[in-house]
């Protein structure tokens, strides 16, 4: 499936390539006013070529918040589990408290009897 669109890129690239040798006449362009000449198959490329950089730079932002996103996500689940462990040892010490004073009670309920 990841090979997909690298094929696809590959036979777009060759496409591209072809046209642009097959047509070098002249193409007239104008950009903010000025007018200039430049080879049909030439242009092509070079607007297929900044094309590609365009999409390299919006995937590498993406790749790059990504991978922020998944670091982020990876210290929650540590800070997740050092609350588990902090809960779990609270617990603990709540039923140990518990049972502390229960004995003390019982300690006390009993020399009342035997009084």
């Amino acid at each position: 499936m990841q090979k997909i669109p690298v094929v696809l890129s590959i036979i777009l690239t060759i496409l591209v390539l072809v046209f642009a040798f097959q047509n070098p006449e002249p193409a007239a362009l104008h950009l903010f006013g000025a007018g200039f000449s430049l080879s049909l198959g030439i242009s092509l490329t070079a607007f297929y070529i900044l094309g590609a950089l365009a999409t390299f730079s919006l995937w590498s932002i993406k790749a790059r918040k990504e991978s922020v996103s998944r670091i982020t996500e990876e210290k929650w689940q540590k800070q997740d589990q050092k609350l588990e462990v902090e809960i779990q040892s609270d617990y603990v010490k709540q039923l140990e408290a518990k049972i502390e004073t229960l004995d003390t009670a019982l300690k006390a309920a009993l020399a009342r009897k035997k009084s």
